[in-house]
């Protein structure tokens, strides 16, 4: 089940928790996951993650949310960087192979 359809079974009240495995599986930004923390709070849907056992429904479970996503974010862009570094870096040699065919 997609996170629209869990939004929409909140919407209907269908459901008052929604249940992850992770915080990363969630959105890909912080700002994403407050924005979705705070559309579940509006609905007065709370959620629970199984991997960082954070549970909304206390106030130290909402801090914790938060604080998992600013690492998230920070995780992802470190990738970003690795793999774009590893690119840069392999064509700064191939530059240098060319000139020296020169």
């Amino acid at each position: 089940m997609t996170l629209r359809h869990l939004l929409k079974d909140a919407t209907a009240r269908r459901i008052n928790m929604i249940a992850a495995g992770s915080v990363d599986r969630l959105g890909r930004s912080l700002q994403h996951l407050v924005e979705l923390l705070n559309e579940l709070q509006a609905l007065q849907c709370n959620l629970y993650l199984h991997q960082q056992a954070i549970d909304t429904t206390t106030p130290s479970g909402k801090a914790m949310f938060q604080m998992c996503g600013v690492f998230a974010e920070f995780e992802r862009a470190m990738i970003v960087e690795r793999v774009f570094g590893a690119g840069e870096a392999g064509s700064r040699q191939q530059e240098g192979r060319r000139a020296e065919r020169r």
